[in-house]
């Protein structure tokens, strides 16, 4: 190898060519393994390094002059590296802060924002109960003011007459159901009808009592005495069979059918004709078609009879016999029958500005005081509240016809007279 050193460097070739043998020798060289052992030198190491002394110096090496100048630039771009990079990291530290704490910032303002969301929807809630109220509240107004205006119409147009007749009839009316119930009552011994009211003892029981069952009910649970059962059931069954044989009827002793298609035709002659046009009709036709006169012994008999079967009912045994019915309970009855001949004819016939209605209400509906007033004995007790038990008096409603839009009219009433009821509460 020295020996093609020496031939290449004696040779006439120009200094380029000795120059890239040089690197090719060193290059070589390079890749063989070197000894780094310091013991004493070989003969042939010596020669060698005469040889090599004696040999013109070679040109320095490009490895050995750039390597310490690229490892300062690495050290010098590592340590830029690494400044940025702390830098970076600094800077990511403080963004990830500030965004955790505007996370936090969030939350804490979807908070709010849901407290005061759920505050509105609790205040929307209100609010509306507040409008339906209002509204209710604005209904029953009208309803109350167009009640004083009927009030005032009907004390107005018929307070000096038919009015104040019809309305003293009635309380006639009222209080012979009254002594009537307190007659047949009083068929029942003192002693007894002092004691509490038991359940009639039947299959049945108290469900044999009919519309009057929740009265058995009430009193047991109140310990009404059987004197006080009898005078309400007897009131209410009274009430009751008035209405239905006198003044549900358009006229007395009429067919059923032929008395429903007359009140259907009045009332519809009330929807398109003033009043005075449907008045004067009725008026007319009852007129025409009652008959001229009624057997009423008849019909009071066999009332009596009816309500001594309820006494019996209650109290076995209490009542005489059907062939020996009470005096007193039978002219009784006719009066009862009579005042309520007299009422109709004269609401049907006599007055034109109003047309009036003899009513009662259903029991265990709530109580209502536009309609209805406590009945019973204990007045101061009774608050009027609670279910009606018993029907003790009937009412009176007087109602007219009032032009609308269109040429159509509305039904305005008014309660002259209100229903007595007993409550169970």
């Amino acid at each position: 190898m020295k020996a093609f050193v020496a031939y290449c460097e004696g040779s006439t070739t120009d200094q380029p060519l000795t120059s890239l043998m040089s690197l090719v020798f060193n290059l070589l060289m390079s890749l063989l393994p070197v000894d780094n052992d310091q013991g004493p030198k070989t003969e042939t190491e010596g020669d060698a390094q005469v040889d090599e002394a004696d040999q013109p110096p070679e040109p320095p090496h490009l490895e050995a002059t750039t390597r310490p100048q690229v490892s300062r630039a690495s050290q010098h771009a590592r340590c830029d590296m690494s400044e940025k990079y702390r830098k970076l990291k600094e800077h990511y530290m403080t963004v990830r802060q500030e965004r955790d704490h505007l996370d936090d910032h969030m939350r804490t303002m979807q908070s709010t924002i849901d407290q005061h969301a759920d505050h509105l929807n609790r205040s929307k809630s209100k609010a509306n109960a507040l409008q339906d109220q209002l509204a209710a509240t604005r209904t029953e107004l009208v309803q109350v003011r167009q009640d004083l205006q009927a009030s005032r119409s009907f004390v107005s147009t018929e307070a000096s007459d038919d009015g104040k007749t019809l309305v003293d009839m009635l309380s006639v009316l009222n209080q012979k159901i009254d002594e009537f119930a307190y007659i047949v009552g009083d068929l029942v011994p003192p002693q007894m009808g002092e004691v509490r009211f038991a359940p009639p003892e039947t299959e049945k029981g108290l469900a044999d009592m009919g519309s009057l069952e929740p009265l058995g009910v009430f009193a047991i649970e109140t310990n009404l005495s059987l004197a006080d059962v009898l005078q309400y059931g007897i009131q209410h069954k009274t009430c009751k069979h008035l209405l239905a044989v006198v003044f549900t009827h358009f006229a007395p002793s009429i067919d059923r059918s032929l008395s429903h298609h007359l009140n259907e035709l009045h009332r519809s002659l009330s929807l398109h004709y003033p009043q005075a046009y449907g008045g004067r009709w009725r008026a007319m036709t009852y007129s025409q078609i009652r008959p001229q006169s009624l057997e009423l012994s008849v019909a009071a008999r066999k009332w009596v009879e009816h309500t001594l079967a309820f006494v019996n009912l209650c109290a076995p045994g209490c009542h005489p016999a059907k062939g020996d019915l009470p005096k007193n309970a039978l002219e009784k009855a006719m009066e009862m029958f009579r005042a309520a001949l007299a009422l109709q004819d004269k609401a049907r016939i006599a007055y034109l500005a109003y047309n009036y209605e003899v009513f009662i209400v259903d029991v265990g509906i709530p109580f209502k005081e536009g309609e209805m007033n406590y009945g019973g004995d204990d007045r101061k007790k009774q608050k009027g509240h609670g279910e009606v038990m018993a029907i003790l008096g009937l009412g009176l409603k007087a109602w007219r016809s009032v032009s609308a839009d269109e040429g159509q009219y509305v039904r305005e009433e008014v309660i002259p007279v209100r229903v007595s009821v007993l409550t169970n509460a």
